[in-house]
């Protein structure tokens, strides 16, 4: 983020001052805040890769950073009146390939801190699973005002009640401690301290949540094809999700203790995917119910959504007996039921077709239902699934039809009487011992 933008006359911010020695030697022995006298804390363990970007890195191949093994990234939303002009593809990009994201917004004191934090919560609204906290980059005193305690503190409480999270804060010794002593250090710290071995922390605080270790050279990062500030979280990928909220009811050792027999966690509990269960918590599954549709894997799935509404397992436990799998059912085949779900039977009946695994059939079975199709119990990829908490829109449009059949409603369905729900299916074994949730990590700094 220091190396965002620079001012007319001016070649580096406070933060470069500290990190790279772009201005005249100073004798750090006459300089209270000195990195000489300040706590250094190292990381605690394993950590996690992530960057933090803006506009001066163009037009970013997410897909491309998120294979290379990054696990978050944090998008500027302006710095003043100027707002990025690459914030609103970076937000929904990062998303998109299944990293964490965060928001920032580079500080300017001279401008109403009231109008600079409604600015964050009318950009990102109310936060949700998997969104970091905003945060605020305080680095730069303006010609016009330095940061205040009542300014940051009115854009720490505006930004807390309108996207739900309490915010971060960024900065650096060096900058901080000139106007600071202690205050706003119950906030998440992200301490930028480039190129050291363990980031010397500003007054206050006794650890950090996140560190700007360095500045790559462009070309380091792949999809970047320039300069890019590099972060690691003070932690491991599933500690990351469990500071983002991201957990289903989990806590971070029961999600890795699930994530090593390929499974994920719901409630407490290994579910969904390669385990029994439908992966979805309690929330997640009545959210889904009140647009009609069942909930996989944290997922609005089935019923009058997208999707064949079944985990893993259950589509290759139903597959194993010659049958599809339809709303956490065995379905179709072998097995009673059509092996349609409520969307897909609607969709067919639309042309005077009837609808069997999925497909239509009948006077005009070469329409195909506008849902995922179902075959030999797998789900075809060609639509996304609503997430948990916003149903997609034709779905809530069925369930206010008159004529909707209320008996494919709206809770999920339970396994009892689904065969062979118990035992794994043949070769499973084999599967979940190959299956493993992948950490990032960054070397160690």
């Amino acid at each position: 983020m220091t190396m965002h933008r620079a001012r007319p006359g001016v070649h580096c911010s406070w933060l470069l001052l500290l990190a790279v020695g772009c201005a005249p030697e100073v004798d750090l022995e006459s300089v209270p805040w000195s990195v000489e006298a300040a706590v250094t804390i190292c990381p605690g363990g394993a950590t996690t890769q992530g960057i933090d970007v803006s506009t001066w890195q163009g037009s970013i191949d997410w897909d491309v950073v998120a294979g290379a093994g990054y696990k978050f990234a944090i998008a500027r939303i302006n710095d003043g009146h100027s707002m990025d002009d690459q914030f609103g593809r970076n937000w929904g990009e990062i998303q998109r390939v299944g990293m964490l994201r965060g928001a920032y917004q580079f500080y300017e004191p001279a401008i109403d801190s009231a109008w600079q934090a409604q600015v964050v919560v009318d950009t990102v609204g109310r936060l949700g699973v998997g969104d970091l906290p905003a945060m605020l980059d305080v680095e730069w005193p303006s010609i016009d005002g330095t940061p205040a305690q009542q300014g940051i503190q009115t854009w720490v409480d505006i930004v807390t009640a309108g996207t739900g999270k309490v915010p971060m804060i960024y900065t650096a010794l060096g900058y901080w401690n000139q106007f600071f002593n202690g205050q706003f250090s119950d906030l998440p710290l992200v301490v930028a301290n480039w190129d050291a071995d363990c980031p010397a922390l500003p007054a206050g605080w006794g650890g950090w949540s996140f560190w700007q270790w360095t500045v790559a050279a462009a070309g380091t990062v792949p999809g970047i094809g320039s300069r890019i500030d590099l972060d690691v979280f003070n932690g491991t990928l599933v500690d990351l999700q469990v500071f983002a909220g991201a957990t289903n009811g989990c806590n971070s050792g029961q999600m890795a203790a699930c994530g090593n027999y390929g499974c994920g966690c719901a409630d407490g509990q290994c579910n969904g995917v390669f385990c029994p269960g439908t992966g979805c918590n309690a929330t997640s599954t009545n959210n889904c119910g009140a647009f009609g549709c069942n909930c996989v894997d944290g997922q609005c799935n089935g019923g009058f959504c997208p999707g064949s509404g079944c985990t893993a397992k259950e589509s290759i436990d139903c597959t194993n007996q010659g049958c599809g799998c339809v709303d956490h059912r065995c379905s179709g085949g072998a097995c009673a039921g059509t092996g349609c779900t409520a969307r897909q039977t609607l969709d067919c009946n639309a042309v005077d077709a009837g609808c069997r695994l999925g497909q239509c059939s009948g006077p005009d079975a070469a329409i195909a239902p506008d849902a995922a199709t179902v075959v030999d119990g797998g789900m075809d990829d060609r639509a996304a699934p609503a997430d948990a908490n916003t149903a997609a829109a034709s779905a809530a449009d069925a369930r206010h039809d008159p004529e909707l059949p209320r008996s494919h409603g709206c809770a999920c369905s339970t396994r009892d009487d689904m065969p062979g729900a118990v035992a794994l299916a043949p070769g499973l074994a084999l599967l979940l011992g190959t299956v493993r949730r992948r950490r990032g990590r960054a070397e160690g700094r």
